[in-house]
């Protein structure tokens, strides 16, 4: 495991109802951190409703960025971080401060998504799928 980029992993929903979308959220991205070899060094899954950064959870997550223990944080979505656009920044600042690049999940596998999905309306002639 020598030489291998070190990662965490966090995920979030915002009610009890979504817990299942934890697990979904996690195996996900675990299985992003495999393929592309990273050394996943925590996973953590919180139910909160993304507004600020004071759930222990997120502690967590900012003491491991700012203690410099991962390189790589993965995420489902920027969402999943704070339903806020500025709050966000803040977090993305804090990692570019401490050399953690941000992963995220949707921004690698909409795109291709999108694509596919207009490559199949255009090869069966309709507007959208």
């Amino acid at each position: 495991m020598e030489g291998k980029l070190k990662a965490g992993i966090y995920c979030r929903v915002i009610s009890e109802e979504g817990r299942g979308l934890l697990e979904y959220q996690n195996r996900t991205l675990s299985e992003l951190a495999d393929t592309n070899e990273l050394k996943v060094i925590f996973s953590i899954k919180e139910v909160s409703n993304g507004k600020g950064f004071f759930t222990y959870e997120m502690k967590k997550v900012m003491h491991y960025i700012k203690a410099e223990k991962i390189n790589v944080l993965l995420i489902y979505s920027k969402k999943r971080i704070s339903i806020f656009d500025d709050l966000y920044e803040e977090f993305e600042m804090l990692c570019r401060e401490h050399n953690v690049t941000i992963v995220i999940y949707n921004d690698i596998y909409e795109p291709l998504y999108n694509m596919t999905s207009d490559i199949l309306s255009q090869m069966l002639g309709q507007d959208e799928i």
